[in-house]
């Protein structure tokens, strides 16, 4: 069976304002999509630490058992390496 009333002019007015924002609506997931993956995001020198995190360490937090090496910062050279 077909619909007893087909004015396809009619159809076409009323499905024009849904047509246009589902286009709007994926040209802006589009949009997004594209900024999320060119935009590099906040450098990792910026971002905040996790609650409850330490945001700096101490000697005192330092792993026991491996090979420790101090660095003076100024001259760029190794200052003491221990096993």
């Amino acid at each position: 069976m077909s619909a007893p009333d087909t004015d396809l002019e009619k159809q076409a007015k009323r499905h024009r304002g849904p047509i246009v924002g589902i286009t709007f609506g994926l040209v802006f997931v589009v949009i997004v999509a594209l900024g999320a993956f060119v935009w590099p995001g906040i450098p990792l020198d910026q971002q905040a630490a996790p609650d409850g995190a330490p945001t700096e360490t101490t000697d005192g937090d330092a792993v026991s058992g491996g090979p420790s090496i101090r660095v003076d910062n100024e001259a760029n050279t190794v200052v003491e390496e221990t096993q």
